[in-house]
């Protein structure tokens, strides 16, 4: 059997809006989880949706995971799975393992969405219809650190999250894209914009932000 540890998470949001994670590996086997978050207009959670791979270069039999995700289904193959508790170990066959569940635990970064209307700051219910110069502006917090002495200063170090937000605007409704911190596609007909941003990061490697910015 093998027995399968989580090293490092990278989380991600997409506005669908969809949060979107790398796992970072430091050994052969590890673990790749995607978490996705259909979100409500002020950027709190409506459903989120966690995607699992585990790696499997070994070609073993079982591969051993702990999850506390409900709903969990193989997404790629007809290997099953039994749950002991938070102990989830797969009939691997030698194969790797994609997976994906449910969860409704609080997400380590919490995402807020604000509206504005020519400088004026509106709910999306009232946005709705109106016409001017319209500001979306995400803001992240991230909830998971710890508090270490450094250099005889106790400082929060933060678990390193990278947070990605997409939206997808219909050209007959919005012209003039502009994007801080992100990139856009306009294809003629609608306008793909992306943005990113490492909440945390800066205050965890102690930049300055007028000689460096992370976003």
């Amino acid at each position: 059997m093998k027995t399968f540890t989580r090293r490092m998470i990278a989380l991600s949001m997409t506005a669908a809006l969809g949060l979107s994670s790398a796992g970072l590996a430091f050994a052969d086997n590890y673990k790749d989880e995607t978490v996705y978050v259909l979100a409500n207009p002020d950027g709190s959670a409506r459903r989120v949706i966690v995607s699992d791979y585990l790696s499997n270069p070994d070609g073993a039999d079982t591969i051993a995971d702990v999850s506390n995700l409900e709903k969990i289904q193989n997404v790629k193959g007809d290997e099953t799975f039994t749950l002991d508790g938070t102990v989830l170990t797969w009939d691997a066959k030698g194969n790797d393992i994609y997976y994906r569940g449910t969860t409704d635990k609080a997400l380590p970064v919490t995402l807020s969405v604000r509206f504005l209307l020519d400088g004026e700051e509106i709910s999306p219910e009232e946005l709705a219809g109106k016409s001017g110069r319209v500001t979306v502006r995400f803001d992240y917090e991230n909830t998971q650190y710890e508090e270490r002495e450094i250099n005889g200063a106790v400082q929060k170090v933060y678990v390193p999250f990278a947070a990605i937000t997409g939206i997808v605007l219909d050209n007959e409704h919005f012209r003039n894209v502009e994007v801080t911190g992100g990139k856009l596609v306009n294809d003629g007909e609608r306008t793909a914009i992306v943005g990113l941003a490492f909440p945390g990061m800066e205050e965890t490697l102690g930049l300055e932000n007028d000689k460096v910015s992370i976003p």
